[in-house]
């Protein structure tokens, strides 16, 4: 029954083709014999369309303008029937002469014109000269019949859905095109080995002169929705826009070393070609993010599993005169090691960070100065990366960037980042207790120390002499001086949303407000009274350290309700 069921629907589809095809058939026939010549007082003009018998949705119109001294003027009008805006069609009054006015769709120049024989590029209008109204409103009609019937039958043409088939269809149909003085020579391959990729070679020669560009890139970093055919002059090109408007086209010209673009275009011989060429890679590119996402690397649930991975692509970029190696140490709470070397120096950059900091929202690939890099950004852009340059601490950042090889490398690396980020905060433990306040503050008591800087030490004492009091003690000792601070104030008075990080330049601090801001922390300098403020810092070595600390004092907080 099913197979009875298929064969019918196919059999239908069929006899609608076929009926199709004997309407626009009928159409063509009408305008063939409506098309006349028409003669004027001085001018005449010997008309005739003809259709190509394969795809009779594909038109030619000839005229041969003649003056009344005899002097011949032909053009040729080579188009597609789908091309016209059906309501455009008009009938327009020139003096003594009338005629029915066809406009290509959008504007746009669609129409192939040859002058005595000279291609003169691309035309979006063109003129059909009537005798008289009757024979207007006859071809109005017939090409009002047949333009809709054009346009079903050009969707279709191509009844390509395998995303094989169309790489195949590509690589048939992306050929040598000839521009007249010149010629471009074209062709178009891909990589069985790595979803999404293709590459087009190309070689365009004007005279004695030639350059060779290959263009690679992946099919899923084209937008399809995008990918449009233009005509500039006498040229039709089809362009290739990237994603987000990134340069992630690879370019090599004449063998030089790479550069990136983010747009490509593809010579076509004709509009048709064009037309063609734009359908199936938006339909092929749309496959493509299917392929590439069911291609990319399966991971496991070890963060320093998928890092080693990780580390393998990105240990090692070559960019000729400039060699970069590029470590991820294999933890949750990580550090990036970049050493860049050229033949004349070499410098050294880490960066320390928690993969639970990055945001992975804003995990993107881009090109700057033709290297491929990844950006890494903090969540709320907090500076929260401790950046170390050839052995020097610099000001903490929210931002720092990883250099990859290829689009292909970004692509699976900002996979395995996203699974990273993802299993560090499903895997987190919090090494703060979950006991009453007494034990929290034992705690923060036993973690907040003393902190060296340059030529300054600060030693720091938490205490809780009783209850929910708290005193917080800070020794500042440099070379030559050192001073005492003291402060003294009730953890119940602490706004917990108001605890948190606070960066000035190279220094991490914990930062405590209470509420309302209301200046109730007792202060003391040397032992002297001072005013009281609503605020303190406490100085912390890195940042998990921060982490822990304001996760304390905020649950301390809490259990004061």
């Amino acid at each position: 029954m099913k197979v009875f069921c298929l064969f019918l629907s196919a059999f239908s589809l069929f006899a609608i083709r076929a009926q199709a095809d004997d309407k626009l058939q009928a159409g063509i026939e009408q305008l063939q014999a409506g098309v006349k010549t028409v003669s004027t007082e001085k001018v005449t003009y010997n008309q005739e369309f003809t259709a190509n018998g394969d795809q009779m949705y594909i038109v030619q119109l000839k005229q041969e303008e003649v003056g009344a001294k005899g002097k011949s003027t032909q053009t040729i009008f080579d188009f597609n029937l789908a091309d016209i805006d059906v309501n455009l069609i008009s009938r327009l009054v020139s003096g003594n002469v009338m005629y029915v006015n066809l406009k290509a769709k959008n504007q746009q120049k669609l129409f192939r014109e040859t002058v005595n024989g000279v291609h003169n590029g691309y035309s979006n209008e063109i003129k059909i000269f009537v005798n008289n109204v009757d024979e207007a409103r006859q071809i109005i009609d017939n090409l009002k019949m047949v333009v809709p019937i054009a346009n079903d039958l050009m969707k279709k043409r191509l009844n390509l859905t395998d995303y094989n088939e169309m790489l195949n269809w590509l690589k048939a149909n992306i050929t040598n095109v000839n521009k007249g003085t010149s010629s471009v020579e074209q062709r178009f391959d891909f990589f069985p080995e790595i979803a999404g990729k293709v590459a087009i070679y190309g070689v365009e020669t004007n005279g004695s002169k030639s350059k060779t560009i290959t263009s690679t890139f992946n099919l899923a970093d084209i937008t399809s929705n995008l990918v449009f055919f233009e005509v500039k002059g006498k040229d039709v090109l089809v362009s290739l826009p990237t994603v987000r408007n990134n340069k992630l086209i690879k370019v090599s010209e004449n063998g030089q070393p790479a550069s990136y673009d983010k747009e490509m275009t593809i010579y076509a011989a004709g509009i048709d070609q064009a037309r063609d060429l734009a359908t199936v890679l938006k339909a092929i590119i749309e496959k493509a993010n299917e392929v590439v996402t069911a291609a990319l690397p399966k991971t496991s649930s070890s963060v320093p599993a998928i890092i080693d991975d990780m580390n393998t692509s990105v240990a090692k970029i070559d960019l000729g005169t400039t060699q970069i190696s590029q470590t991820f140490t294999p933890d949750c709470v990580s550090e990036l090691v970049i050493i860049t070397s050229t033949a004349k120096s070499s410098k050294e950059e880490h960066y320390a960070f928690s993969f639970r900091d990055l945001n992975p929202a804003l995990l993107d690939y881009k090109v700057r100065s033709n290297v491929m890099e990844i950006n890494f950004q903090t969540l709320a852009g907090q500076k929260l990366v401790k950046v170390i340059k050839d052995g020097q601490l610099q000001s903490y950042t929210d931002e720092f960037s990883l250099s990859v090889n290829d689009p292909e490398d970004a692509r699976s690396t900002v996979y395995r980042l996203k699974k990273i980020i993802q299993l560090c905060n499903d895997q987190y433990k919090s090494p703060v207790p979950s006991g009453d306040m007494k034990t929290i503050t034992g705690w923060l008591t036993a973690n907040i120390v003393d902190v060296n800087s340059d030529e300054t030490t600060l030693n720091q004492r938490f205490t809780n002499p009783d209850g929910d009091d708290i005193r917080f003690e800070v020794t500042t000792s440099g070379t030559k001086t050192s001073d005492v601070e003291v402060f003294e104030f009730n953890l119940c008075d602490i706004d917990a949303n108001l605890v948190n990080f606070s960066i000035s330049g190279k220094n991490l601090f914990v930062k405590i407000e209470t509420r309302y801001k209301q200046k109730i922390i007792k202060a003391y300098k040397n032992g002297k009274n001072q005013s009281f403020t609503s605020d303190l810092k406490i100085r912390v070595n890195d940042v998990e350290a921060a982490r822990n600390i304001i996760e304390a004092i905020k649950a301390a907080v809490q259990k004061c309700k």
